[in-house]
């Protein structure tokens, strides 16, 4: 929700640069900026979520591939790299 606010002003074209820092508090105002901040807005992760989504696949693919590879008929597919 709050970036759905702050977006638009801040990606105005017409708002020189060095008046965009200030837009958001006057556009949306300080009370409504302290109304969202109190109503819990947590931000993301620094890395956005990709962390706890590789985690997730990588505990999927270490109960699948040795399965996986265990059925595989290839002796390519079994055979040490060189």
């Amino acid at each position: 929700m709050l970036m759905e606010l702050i977006l638009p002003v801040l990606a105005a074209p017409s708002v020189p640069d060095e008046q965009v820092g200030g837009m958001p508090r006057e556009s949306i105002g300080m009370q409504r900026l302290r109304e969202i901040v109190a109503e819990g807005w947590k931000p993301l992760p620094r890395d956005r979520g990709r962390l706890s989504a590789l985690a997730s696949s990588y505990s999927y693919l270490r109960q699948f591939t040795p399965r996986s590879l265990r059925r595989s008929t290839s002796p390519a597919a079994l055979a040490p790299p060189t």
